[in-house]
């Protein structure tokens, strides 16, 4: 496998223009700046063409007139991307420091193996490492180089023909799961993540958040959609019961419990338990993987 050396950085934004001005400006101010910056606006009205970098050179700037969501406005920025990695960041993000490309495509030379790169990311307000957004269960060794079970899509690299080999994200999700469903198919084909805290993302928790992290729709929609295509038993039993207990605890605190029964019902109602079963049975997740994520802190069990 040639070692990359270039990089497509993809950014999709949403009702952001002064987030993604930002990001589009400590894309620019990098020492080694991405060859092009993809941007694809979700938003029908085409509010991130007011950033004012949106018009640079370096950037193309696309809106489809609708929103895509998260997994299917990569795919189409990635469509457009020619370099030889996919360097995604979110619009309310920035990297720490100006070496933060140049540290990207280092980590990639001579590792064959390696096809996607996790960053660190921290509250860009506290400097702290929030649990979630760390790909491993022990975010006080943030320090140490790592192989990882899985990304977070605040930030992150993945070789461009490995993306496309896989068939990109898997545009069944709307919103969040995409990062954890494409890190299984990853793994499962041989490839591996590699973790480097030299690659910091500051994430600045955008005031214009989404609130959809707390939907119990999303919540045990996504989760069940992803164990019932991957996991095996019985990390498959024990992940169903966590999350989906973990939702149902959510809605009946939130009084969303309308949203928990139809999250269940979109399983069925959108094809996806067929196409999860379906994808089991031709796809039982490797031995190896499941030994792989084991050892490197991999969602298995929850």
């Amino acid at each position: 496998m040639p070692d990359p050396v270039t990089v497509s950085a993809l950014i999709i934004t949403y009702q952001r223009p002064d987030e993604l001005n930002g990001v589009l400006e400590n894309l620019l101010a990098q020492a080694r700046p991405p060859d092009e910056i993809i941007v694809v606006d979700n938003d029908p009205a085409g509010s991130g063409g007011q950033a004012p970098l949106a018009g640079h050179a370096r950037i193309s700037y696309l809106c489809t007139g609708e929103n895509l969501g998260v997994a299917a406005g990569r795919n189409h920025a990635a469509g457009y991307a020619k370099g030889d990695l996919l360097l995604f960041i979110d619009d309310d993000a920035r990297f720490a420091h100006p070496d933060a490309i140049g540290n990207v495509l280092a980590a990639f030379q001579g590792d064959a193996e390696m096809a996607c790169l996790a960053c660190l990311v921290r509250n860009a307000d506290t400097g702290e490492i929030v649990p979630k957004e760390y790909p491993g269960f022990h975010p006080e060794r943030w320090a140490e180089p790592r192989d990882a079970g899985y990304f977070v899509g605040c930030g992150f690299a993945l070789r461009a023909n490995v993306f496309r080999e896989l068939g990109g994200f898997d545009e069944k999700f709307f919103y969040d799961g995409e990062e954890l469903e494409f890190s299984y198919r990853l793994l499962g084909a041989g490839w591996r993540i590699r973790y480097r805290p030299n690659v910091e993302v500051l994430h600045r928790v955008s005031a214009l958040g989404r609130g959809l992290t707390k939907n119990c729709y999303w919540l045990v929609r996504n989760r069940t959609y992803v164990a019932l295509k991957h996991l095996p038993f019985p990390y498959l039993l024990t992940y169903l019961t966590v999350w989906g207990g973990f939702a149902l605890l959510q809605a009946l605190r939130n009084r969303r419990l309308g949203e928990f029964l139809r999250g269940l019902r979109a399983l069925r109602k959108e094809g996806l338990l067929q196409n999860a079963l379906a994808y089991r049975k031709e796809h039982p997740m490797p031995r190896a993987t499941v030994k792989y994520l084991r050892q490197h802190g991999g969602r298995l069990f929850y």
